[in-house]
């Protein structure tokens, strides 16, 4: 129904707003250079934490459905490329893999030896493939992913990506339901996975899986922050012109991949000296760089499948575009 002459209907009001509030997204640059002096790191937790209700209240409604199929039969091989810092998780990673279908395999990566040594003795009844692999404590989780696992891509058809999340950038209650929606989506074992597969089966241009965090971080902080210089120079170097702001990626460093994208994306041989030494870095490293490319260099519309958990639906970055007000 149109609305009266002169007037807006809710649907306009609703879609100006997100608009008006994207006007504020200038807000970024305050917080990038708060963000980048380590002094003011608790200052910009404050501002994060009291601005998150106010610029979170972006949906994802409009633009094209994901229509689900019947999930196919069996699922191809993927591997799980899981990142192991923090003891906490352990029980729920003993219970990941040894609950694990024949079609998962795990690369496990930890700085922590005697973790992966308990690790191994807990899951050595499962049937899944698994190895075990020490690594120095640099770059964070995608140090060992990029180095660890990047001569095993051609091997499957699917990468998915986990590690023990904890984050400075939200309270303590948002933190652990950013670890949630990763670690239900991504469960080999979980009622989630299988529909995920099939829509990537059933349609070849969706090339990065992840779920919706939009409502625990706000709209700004799907942009560069701190990273601007080093993007600027990644980009720069590769002949690229970066994306436009904001840019909808995993945030947070976990995902679902295909393994042809990964190929294709970042066919170069990554190695520990290309990330610095592990000093609880907020920003600005070649980790939170690659964080976002997951996410950017994939720069096809509709090629980014979300999974907004509040509703139990997935949907495309082209409806997280529309609803944040970009063309």
């Amino acid at each position: 129904m149109s609305s009266p002459a002169g007037g807006e209907d809710s649907e306009q009001k609703s879609i100006k707003g997100r608009r008006i509030e994207l006007n504020r997204f200038t807000f970024r640059k305050i917080w990038s250079l708060i963000y980048s002096d380590p002094t003011g790191a608790s200052l910009a937790k404050v501002i994060l934490l009291a601005t998150r209700d106010w610029f979170s209240q972006v949906e994802v409604s409009s633009g094209p459905q994901i229509v689900e199929n019947n999930l196919i039969s069996s699922n191809p091989k993927v591997l799980f490329v899981v990142h192991f810092y923090f003891e906490e998780y352990l029980d729920r990673l003993v219970s990941l893999i040894n609950a694990a279908p024949d079609w998962a395999d795990f690369l496990i990566t930890s700085p922590n030896p005697e973790s992966l040594e308990l690790l191994a003795k807990q899951t050595a009844n499962s049937s899944a493939i698994r190895e075990f692999v020490h690594v120095p404590n640099r770059g964070r989780n995608f140090a060992p992913f990029f180095v660890e696992s990047q001569d095993k891509w051609a091997s499957y058809k699917y990468v998915a990506h986990l590690h023990t999340k904890r984050s400075i950038h939200t309270s303590r209650e948002n933190a652990q339901t950013w670890s949630d929606r990763f670690w239900n989506l991504l469960n080999p074992s979980g009622a989630l996975m299988p529909r995920l597969i099939s829509l990537f089966e059933d349609n070849a241009d969706f090339r990065v899986a992840y779920p919706l965090m939009s409502d625990v971080m706000p709209v700004w902080s799907y942009g560069w922050l701190s990273n601007r210089r080093i993007a600027r120079r990644w980009f720069r170097n590769a002949k690229l012109i970066p994306p436009k702001e904001p840019f909808t990626y995993p945030i947070g460093g976990m995902f679902l991949v295909r393994s042809s994208y990964l190929i294709e994306s970042f066919n170069r041989n990554h190695s520990y000296a290309d990330f610095p030494l592990e000093k609880g870095q907020l920003d600005g490293t070649y980790q939170h760089l690659l964080e976002r490319l997951i996410g950017v260099l994939s720069s096809e519309p509709g090629s980014h499948l979300i999974y907004d958990t509040r509703r139990d639906r997935f949907v495309t970055d082209i409806n997280w575009r529309n609803d944040v007000g970009l063309k």
